[in-house]
């Protein structure tokens, strides 16, 4: 009698705890690092309000497919059963690139929603289109998105977004002086930023040796086009060799430069007592194209 009581109290327990919890099948934050989920991912739910704040800080850091099984495993002390048994998590930057900037560098970044939504939820059959007028170049814009729900319902939203694109740079591997006279690749190395002003950084080793900095860059700094300066290659009176080319030719000559230069300027020089112009291409060096 004794173990019929018990097993019904059991079996009465499990039926007071047990809850049910009805999602939006698909969930896109605002934002890639937004960690806040709350209560409009939910549909309807009977569950108490511990449990729901246990679903979502379950649900916080997660992206992609989430099955119910999962919510139910890692949740089990809560006795819960979830629908629709497959959840996706996303991002609107996510959707934003799928959808406006596919197979590129662009990326979509401090999404803002002009409706005050902290989230944008879907049922299962409901359709997202995104569009931008004018996403094909960096900077701030304005993002249009239209859903055409399965009840043939439309709704239009509009968000701010940041469009970045993912460039090369150029960083330092070790504290470099202003003073030091010129630049090694060594003293370099390439990474990715998102960045929307890619023209004014640095994106390869080449010509690097040609110049020098104007401040001290300390290690891991990005190196923009602002911290370098060019250094003289060739300088006023001091003989340059001189390499004439064209499709028959290819002559080295010394000439006299008429000034100072730095790499790639053209210049006139003296060469055999007629001015010519050649340009720069390394240390008392320049080439004329004939």
């Amino acid at each position: 009698m004794k173990k019929v009581l018990l097993l019904l109290f059991i079996s009465l327990n499990s039926f007071a705890t047990e809850c049910e919890i009805e999602m939006f099948s698909k969930v896109f934050k605002l934002n890639k690092n937004a960690i806040t989920l709350d209560k409009s991912i939910f549909k309807s739910y009977n569950c108490n309000e511990s449990t729901i704040n246990n679903v979502l800080t379950f649900l916080e850091k997660k992206e992609g497919q989430i099955t119910a099984n999962e919510i139910e495993s890692k949740l089990t002390e809560e006795n819960i059963h979830i629908v629709p048994r497959k959840i996706h998590i996303s991002t609107l930057s996510d959707l934003f690139k799928e959808q406006l900037a596919p197979n590129s560098s662009l990326v979509f970044l401090d999404n803002q929603s002009l409706n005050a939504l902290k989230i944008l939820t879907l049922n299962d059959g409901d359709k997202i289109s995104a569009t931008c007028g004018s996403c094909t170049t960096l900077g701030n814009k304005s993002v249009k998105i239209d859903i055409h729900s399965s009840q043939n319902e439309f709704k239009t939203l509009w968000f701010n977004s940041k469009l970045f694109t993912v460039a090369k740079v150029l960083k330092a591997k070790r504290n470099i002086s202003f003073q030091e006279k010129s630049l090694k690749n060594e003293d370099f190395y390439l990474d990715e930023m998102t960045t929307q002003h890619p023209d004014n950084l640095l994106s390869s080793f080449e010509n690097i040796q040609f110049f020098k900095t104007n401040k001290t860059i300390l290690a891991g700094n990005v190196i923009t086009n602002m911290d370098l300066q060019p250094i003289n290659l060739v300088s006023f009176g001091t003989p340059v060799q001189i390499e004439l080319k064209s499709q028959n030719i290819n002559l080295s000559k010394i000439a006299i430069p008429s000034r100072s230069a730095f790499f790639g300027e053209t210049i006139e020089v003296k060469l055999n007592n007629k001015s010519i112009y050649g340009k720069v291409i390394d240390f008392n060096k320049m080439v004329i194209e004939l």
